[in-house]
């Protein structure tokens, strides 16, 4: 597997940075109205800017943040998981009838990430070998997914047509793809051990079964705007 350089990493944000710079400066002169609100959605809490260029068509740019931590169990071991949910969006919506329902669709920065950590304090029991808890020290993985996510969906906006405070309203899926995890032990006097570095790959590929099960995650969204 090719490991993201930071030089790649940089180009992606310059790229994301320069395309949101460039929208933001296209909208006051070629949209016919602008907004700017803010929302809780599955994604996390969110900032939104939307301009509508027709009866028919409307941009919007959002990036939401939320951070959250969850204990898990797999296999025999107890997992303390920190998740970071943050992601960078443009969608663009169509308005198929002069109201405020849309169909919508558009593409997201993926930055959503998961560290995990298990230090045990009793022996277990990994992939059908037992283990005491200075044999494995701490147990280590991330989770991630592909760093662009496509998004569609449907929605609805009132009063569009105005100027003045606006409800807004989605339910989407983000296509995320499938998980990347990695999982690993440190520290313990077999931390080097052939055996259990074959142990943690299949509790590795459990944990990413799991993870996988967020390849379409879908997306709640509910948010206030005010329309200029």
């Amino acid at each position: 597997m090719q490991v993201p350089t930071q030089r790649s990493h940089a180009k992606k944000y310059c790229f994301a940075g320069l395309f949101v710079v460039g929208a933001l400066a296209m909208m006051p002169t070629a949209a016919s109205a602008q907004s700017i609100g803010i929302d809780a959605s599955t994604t996390g809490l969110g900032l939104e800017i939307g301009a509508d260029f027709s009866r028919y068509f409307g941009l919007r740019l959002d990036g939401n943040y939320f951070r959250v931590s969850h204990s898990f169990h797999s296999d025999d071991v107890d997992y303390h998981g920190r998740a970071r949910l943050m992601s960078f969006g443009a969608i663009g919506d169509f308005y198929p009838i002069n109201s405020g329902f849309r169909l919508t669709a558009g593409g997201y920065l993926n930055r959503n990430h998961a560290d995990i950590n298990a230090t045990p304090s009793n022996n277990i029991t990994i992939n059908g070998n037992v283990y005491a808890p200075t044999d494995v020290g701490a147990i280590n993985g991330t989770i991630r997914y592909p760093d662009f996510s496509p998004y569609v969906g449907l929605g609805y906006t009132s009063n569009r047509g105005g100027t003045g405070f606006s409800f807004v309203a989605d339910a989407g899926v983000l296509f995320q793809g499938g998980s990347v995890v990695t999982l690993n032990s440190t520290g313990g006097a077999l931390s080097a051990d052939p055996t259990l570095a074959v142990d943690l790959e299949n509790e590795r590929e459990q944990i990413k079964t799991d993870a996988d099960k967020l390849r379409y995650f879908p997306v709640l969204k509910l948010g206030v705007a005010y329309r200029f």
